[in-house]
């Protein structure tokens, strides 16, 4: 909302261009300003309404700081004409509108400075042998000391009164000393390797350069459980009986990781080719950087992926997907599976792919009990094309 006046005129206006024009000697203007609003009134009828912070009145912009001041100034200095030209009310209040710091809960000028002045002032006095020594008047903000030594009572003035609040002194009772700290952590072995950079054993027999806790544990890593074994450093292994021979993490029961970055998690879980992955119970791999995820998943081949129960991927490069999936090894290479999805069977000695792709690009399906070449049906399809169009010819001729 814009507000524009002269000595003798008012225009008021929106975004939708002049709302309201008069003039100023015969203007009655009641206003509301509620939060980030402001309404303006010609007596009784509403003729402007819009948000305080797009408001200004010859260029100034209304804030709710300044809106009593700025509609004051220009329409009380009017032609008088009857009490007209001037601000009737303010948020239903009528009559002549005078406003103080209390009516809009606000500090005075001299509150302020006298506050402003109070700020981070207080400090401690004395110490004094009693209070009846301490000069007066008060001072509300100092904090008395008083006593012949340390601890000294401390005093402050509470309503005009020297009161007592509180002692210098600080119980310490309940910390410990950086002397005790020390003495209890060389006392700690895992406290020690932190410190000085050594070896953390602990268990009975166990041995190490790195971590080994657990009875039997061997950590040139880190050995966590009783016959847990880490060969090497950086390598990992959590478990009783887990084993990380190379490089590599082993987590879980007889979980075994033979060889260099290899990751064995899950009970009797191995892998014993580089890069290898195997997760969950027996899970195995035994390819360069093969995984084998599941119960029993198994992967054989270089870069192969096994993913289910009893899944497997015996070819380089195959990827075995589903529970007892069928894997293929032709006499020649290009028979071999590639990709192989298994069909579910009860019976889980049963062994056999809802869909196998092999290297050759045969893809096989299993339908009707009976497992089928695609390519099959199309040179199927391609036959009876021929038979059609000899038998169009045949009825045409």
């Amino acid at each position: 909302m814009i507000i524009t006046t002269t000595d003798s005129s008012v225009k008021i206006e929106d975004n939708s261009g002049i709302v309201w024009t008069g003039g100023l000697n015969t203007f009655v203007l009641t206003y509301s300003a509620p939060e980030d609003s402001v309404t303006l009134f010609d007596d009784t009828r509403l003729i402007a309404t819009g948000k305080l912070t797009d408001s200004t009145i010859n260029g100034t912009q209304l804030t709710g700081d300044n809106i009593d001041s700025a509609l004051q100034d220009i329409f009380s200095t009017a032609g008088s004409n009857s009490g007209t030209g001037g601000v009737s009310s303010v948020n239903g209040y009528t009559g002549n509108v005078a406003l103080t710091a209390a009516d809009v809960n606000a500090y005075t000028q001299d509150q302020v400075d006298t506050m402003l002045g109070q700020l981070n002032t207080a400090e401690f006095a004395g110490p004094y042998a009693t209070i009846d020594v301490i000069p007066t008047p008060y001072d509300t903000n100092d904090l008395y000391l008083v006593g012949d030594a340390v601890p000294y009572a401390i005093y402050a003035n509470v309503a005009g009164v020297l009161t007592q609040i509180g002692s210098s002194s600080v119980d310490l009772s309940d910390y410990y000393t950086k002397d005790e700290i020390d003495s209890i952590g060389e006392a700690d072995p895992i406290f020690n390797a932190w410190k000085n950079g050594t070896s953390v054993v602990i268990g009975s027999s166990s041995t190490g350069t790195g971590i080994a806790i657990g009875n039997i544990a061997q950590g040139a890593g880190i050995a966590i459980g009783k016959n847990s074994v880490s060969s090497a450093n950086n390598s990992i292994s959590l478990g009783n009986n887990a084993r990380s021979l190379g490089t590599g993490i082993a987590i879980g029961y007889l979980a075994a990781a033979n060889i260099n970055y290899g990751v064995a998690i899950g009970a009797s879980s191995s892998t014993i080719a580089t890069n290898g992955v195997a997760i969950a119970y027996n899970a195995y791999n035994a390819g360069n950087n093969g995984v084998a995820i599941g119960y029993n998943a198994s992967t054989l081949g270089q870069n192969s992926v096994a993913l289910g129960t009893q899944s497997q991927a015996k070819n380089p490069n195959e990827i075995g997907i589903g529970a007892n999936n069928k894997i293929v090894s032709g006499s020649t290479a290009e028979q071999n599976t590639q990709f192989t999805v298994a069909s579910y069977s009860a019976d889980t000695s049963t062994k056999r792919n809802a869909l196998e792709i092999r290297q050759n690009d045969d893809i096989w399906i299993f339908m009707n009990n009976n497992q089928v070449m695609i390519q099959d049906y199309f040179n199927q399809i391609e036959d009876l094309k021929v038979q059609i169009e000899d038998l169009r010819a045949q009825i045409g001729g």
